[in-house]
């Protein structure tokens, strides 16, 4: 779902070029070793985030504010509390349980 959601590709993104920065800081010689091939995308990525800093900062910070103080309208109509039912009453029950 994060191909259809510009917001969900965009914080996927951000979070691989993160996670990548923060792998080559802790393991340089791997990361910086593998700069062609499928294991270079990891080394490319650490690259973008080390140029760019400031882009990639901003816009985690703008997708943090947004996400933090913004609620899409989905996601407010599947957490609303007054829409939940505080119990089910069952109809299962023996007439014992009843209070009849």
């Amino acid at each position: 779902s994060a191909l259809f959601n510009f917001q969900s590709l965009l914080s996927v993104l951000l979070l691989l070029i993160c996670t990548c920065t923060y792998l080559r800081s802790l393991f340089p010689s791997i990361v910086d070793r593998n700069k062609t091939g499928m294991l270079g995308l990891f080394w490319k990525f650490a690259r973008v985030a080390f140029l760019h800093f400031v882009v990639v900062v901003s816009s985690s910070l703008s997708l943090l504010v947004k996400s933090a103080f913004f609620v899409s309208p989905i996601s407010n109509q599947a957490t609303r509390v007054s829409d939940t039912p505080m119990y089910e009453q069952h109809t299962d029950l023996p007439s014992s349980f009843s209070s009849s």
